[in-house]
């Protein structure tokens, strides 16, 4: 999941739970989600000077697929985590798994859209 923590957590909460629904995942079905994985305590053990061993370059080899959560102001693409998070979704990497899926999802208080990949 790539997204920006400055917006409302039940905007996340609730695209994810309709990304879920539009995907057919179920409850079993995990998110990688930076905040959770990641020691925020040691985030230097997590990010290295080489950005494709750090752990959400890492996530990216073994997952399915990216959804970018798109706040309200778009906020998300002025943070440099974000946009590279983007772009290393969109990069090929050879020892990604065949299928690899990449979404977009926003809401506005009243609707959620989403943009599903394939």
């Amino acid at each position: 999941v790539s997204h920006w923590w400055g917006a409302p957590h039940i905007d996340f909460v609730a695209c994810l739970a309709q990304h879920a629904s539009d995907r057919g995942l179920s409850e079993q079905d995990p998110y990688w989600i930076c905040a959770y994985a990641n020691n925020q305590w040691e985030i230097d053990c997590e990010i290295s000077d080489d950005l494709s061993q750090c752990s959400f370059t890492r996530a990216l080899r073994i997952t399915k697929g990216t959804v970018s959560l798109i706040d309200r102001g778009a906020v998300c693409y002025t943070r440099i985590w974000c946009c590279f998070e983007v772009w290393a979704s969109l990069l090929p990497l050879p020892d990604r798994p065949s299928g690899y899926f990449y979404d977009l999802y926003t809401e506005d208080g009243e609707v959620i859209a989403g943009i599903t990949d394939g």
